[in-house]
């Protein structure tokens, strides 16, 4: 029988156990720690991702807004310059805005589409779920986030027609 430099006699311990039982027990407990350790990052990224991208999509929603609610008063503004000038240019200036206003009808399905999947998923998260339970949220974010700021940048070319159509209505009387 011949025993080896490492205390083993035939690959068995002096103990009796084998010596390769202890390496896998070792290696498994090491990569439950790694698999452990790297669920907490993708729990801090999917959290991080949320945070980033909610943030931005819901500022762009926000501007989306704050333009609608600009135009209306825009519009309200020129109403009254309307009703002061009698010989304001209305029919041209009219069909200017009507044309900038119809590029934003398809923006209300998005918007609305945005608003009810934003909810529902929202309602659908609980605090004690799995990270992975924010990616449809992050995803809505990202792939919304463009759209809204499509919309926002329509909104702006119909304020900037208000503004022009301001302008030539009291630059005519």
């Amino acid at each position: 029988m011949i025993i080896g430099l490492s205390g083993t006699i035939g690959g068995v311990c002096m103990f009796g156990r084998r010596k390769r039982e202890e390496r896998p027990v070792r290696q498994e407990r090491q990569e439950r720690q790694e698999r452990q350790e790297r669920q907490e990052q993708r729990t801090m990224t999917w959290q991080e991702l949320l945070i980033v991208t909610g943030t931005q999509t819901r500022g762009l929603r926000q501007a989306v807004e704050d333009a609608r609610a600009e135009v209306a008063g825009r519009r309200a503004e020129l109403d009254a310059v309307y009703a002061l000038r009698a010989g304001a240019p209305r029919q041209a200036i009219e069909e200017a805005i009507a044309d900038a206003e119809r590029q934003l009808d398809p923006f209300d399905a998005v918007l609305a589409d945005f608003d009810g999947t934003e909810t529902a998923l929202l309602d659908g998260i609980a605090p004690d779920d799995e990270p992975e339970s924010l990616k449809p949220l992050v995803d809505l974010y990202v792939t919304h986030g463009e759209a809204l700021a499509e919309i926002a940048d329509a909104y702006d070319r119909v304020l900037a027609a208000y503004v022009g159509a301001l302008e030539q209505a009291n630059a005519s009387v």
